[in-house]
């Protein structure tokens, strides 16, 4: 949303530029990340409850992992469109 809200990139490109960002990163990037969401840090951009789960999550695991990379956690998120 950022990515096409923000930057404004076309909606598909800023889907595709999600997808591949949550496939390929790492577990210890993805927590770098969500750690900017903490209550804070938050920039209201995602709540912190959420933030706060996922960033615990992705601390409890191996940052060099990439957990996320399998199509059933990017693939389901689609442009249909004109």
């Amino acid at each position: 949303y950022d990515l096409w809200r923000t930057e404004g990139l076309e909606i598909s490109q800023a889907l595709r530029q999600a997808q591949q960002w949550l496939r390929d990163t790492t577990n210890g990037e993805k927590a770098t990340y969500f750690k900017d969401f903490m209550p804070t840090q938050s920039t209201a951009r995602m709540p912190a409850s959420v933030a706060d789960h996922l960033y615990k999550a992705l601390i409890l695991s191996d940052p060099n992992a990439r957990d996320l990379s399998h199509p059933f956690h990017w693939a389901a998120f689609t442009y249909v469109g004109v």
